[in-house]
């Protein structure tokens, strides 16, 4: 029992230094300021669904598609299951039209993230429409060659951008606290 308090109080240190250094890159000064907080979550066999806490009413609420007749302690462990009792399941008949879990699940998220940034991307209030399509533009001219070297370095320069943006936010956040 003295070990699953030690593992216990390690796990609420690790949480509350994890949703700090959250708050610190965000502009939100508080957890108080946020009324629902959505944590995307895997599982061992890179099963995804997201728990999203109403911190205004409290609550705790699982958004999966896991087509499974388990039970949610079976489904995401003893512990959580301690945190989420009285969790809202969902409508049982409800169908998001998702493959099985799987390769072809995993084509049909990509070529919906791709429809969305695409949206987003060509939407009216987006003031940087003539670039894209510029850029659009200039991809269709590529050859097949050409084309694929850029797929190929894409990942890693998402990954660069993406832990640059942070490091800069940090730092510029940093330097705010520091004028304070």
């Amino acid at each position: 029992m003295a070990t699953r308090s030690v593992k216990l109080k390690a796990n609420m240190s690790k949480f509350v230094e994890e949703i700090t250094n959250l708050l610190f890159i965000s502009v939100y000064q508080s957890i108080k300021e946020i009324d629902l907080m959505i944590c995307p979550m895997m599982l061992a066999d890179e099963h995804y669904y997201l728990v999203c806490f109403n911190l205004r009413d409290p609550q705790i609420h699982i958004l999966d598609n896991m087509n499974v007749k388990d039970s949610i302690k079976n489904r995401y462990g003893k512990k959580f299951t301690h945190v989420a009792h009285g969790t809202y399941s969902g409508k049982k008949d409800f169908d998001a039209r998702f493959l099985p879990e799987g390769k072809e699940q995993k084509k049909q998220i990509e070529d919906l993230r791709k429809k969305y940034i695409t949206k987003i991307l060509l939407s009216e209030f987006n003031e940087n429409v003539p670039v894209v399509e510029s850029e659009i533009e200039y991809y269709h001219r590529l050859t097949l060659k050409e084309k694929k070297m850029l797929q190929d370095k894409s990942a890693k320069n998402i990954a660069d951008r993406a832990s640059e943006y942070f490091e800069n936010q940090a730092s510029a956040l940093l330097k705010e606290k520091k004028k304070e």
